[in-house]
């Protein structure tokens, strides 16, 4: 039965598009999830925030009558629908265009790709970007609403070795990023269940629901995982409240989660501890599990929880180092919390569907231990 659910969550999940903040698929999947929720016998509330979304128009670079497609970074500057025109080479050289890496992993722009945004010695920016797996990895935003510098155009990984070839051909490109604004919302879903005492500190329960793609594996499992817990929580009585929320605007700058707190002021002094379902749980290419903690009494927790489901591959983090954009951010803000975390060769990749993408046993595996790690902080007197 479990599985079955958790199966179903992803599959409709997966199948709805791509799920960018915004969008029209992304108001759709916030009326899905609260359908969900309602279906489990709770009442949920679309917490509205606006923003200016960004739609791509063209996105290319042409090098004679080839065109290598992109997508554009969401902060940056866009060119007009003729784009420009020069030579590419790599940072530092005498070029027009500069040609970056970044691979798998990197979460912030390095010092050199903010130079040659930012410093007048380029007229654009080329990123390839490079997964575990071949591919457009499309790189987050952390300064959405900020657009700044000159054009970036990301580029799949396919892509290298044309790019290194025009490279050395010394050939002048053409390189389009032209885009528009328009006002748009985006949501973030939010229930709680009420518990026994009201003078206790409730807990949190939390997962983006937001992502480049389809998403499958990088945010199918959280969500499957937040609404299994909220289904054990309505099943067993507990002591404290836990609230739910599932943010948008994951992949802008987490500005999701700052939009939540914005509404709430001094909430992190009002909470016990949250738990952060973060990206890849269950993921079923290049799999592994991480947990991290903000101190030993959570991590034991923990620890002994997947352990009574035999989980024993999970990999601790240092304690007190938090992995997950909205996880971080609240816990740089005093907060105590629990992070899953998976890792996965299709993360921010189109590639990234159902069901190849997802391992649902180990998705049912991983809930029910959060179901216990929930249940028994709910109870913390």
């Amino acid at each position: 039965m479990q599985s079955q659910r958790i199966s179903s969550i992803i599959q409709e999940y997966d199948s709805q598009g791509y799920h960018r903040t915004g969008t029209i698929t992304d108001h759709l999947s916030a009326n899905w999830l609260v359908d969900k929720i309602n279906s489990i016998g709770l009442s949920a509330t679309k917490e509205t925030f606006p923003l200016h979304r960004v739609n791509p128009i063209t996105s290319h670079i042409k090098v004679n009558n080839s065109i290598i497609d992109g997508l554009p970074m969401f902060d940056c500057q866009y060119t007009d629908e003729s784009g420009i025109k020069g030579t590419i080479g790599l940072y530092g050289d005498n070029v027009d265009i500069a040609v970056f890496e970044m691979n798998h992993g990197n979460i912030d722009y390095s010092e050199d790709l903010l130079d040659a945004r930012q410093s007048g010695k380029y007229k654009a920016v080329i990123v390839l970007t490079i997964g575990e797996t071949p591919g457009l990895m499309a790189i987050n935003t952390p300064d959405f609403g900020q657009n700044f510098g000159v054009p970036v155009l990301q580029v799949s990984s396919e892509s290298k070795e044309q790019i290194e070839q025009v490279i050395y051909s010394r050939k002048s490109v053409q390189m389009i990023v032209h885009a528009n604004f328009e006002q748009s919302e985006s949501y973030n879903i939010v229930t709680e269940i009420k518990g026994l005492n009201n003078n206790l500190k409730p807990i949190v329960v939390m997962t983006p629901r937001s992502g480049w793609w389809n998403c499958a594996s990088e945010r199918g499992g959280g969500i499957a995982c937040w609404l299994e817990v909220m289904q054990h929580i309505m099943s067993n009585k507990v002591a404290r409240d836990v609230i739910f929320v599932a943010t948008s605007a994951h992949e802008l700058g987490a500005y999701g989660i700052q939009s939540f707190l914005d509404k709430r002021p001094h909430f992190i002094k009002k909470v016990s501890n949250w738990i952060h379902f973060g990206a890849n749980i269950g993921a079923a290419i290049m799999p592994g599990t991480r947990f991290c903690s903000s101190n030993t009494q959570l991590k034991e927790i923990t620890t002994n929880a997947l352990i009574q489901e035999k989980i024993i591959d999970a990999t601790a983090i240092d304690l007190g180092v938090i992995l997950g954009r909205e996880s971080a951010f609240v816990a740089n803000l005093g907060a105590k919390v629990i992070v899953l975390q998976g890792t996965n060769a299709l993360f921010h990749l189109q590639k990234d569907r159902w069901p190849i993408s997802v391992d649902v046993k180990k998705i049912a595996k991983l809930s029910k231990s959060f179901n216990q790690i929930a249940f028994e902080l709910a109870n913390i007197i």
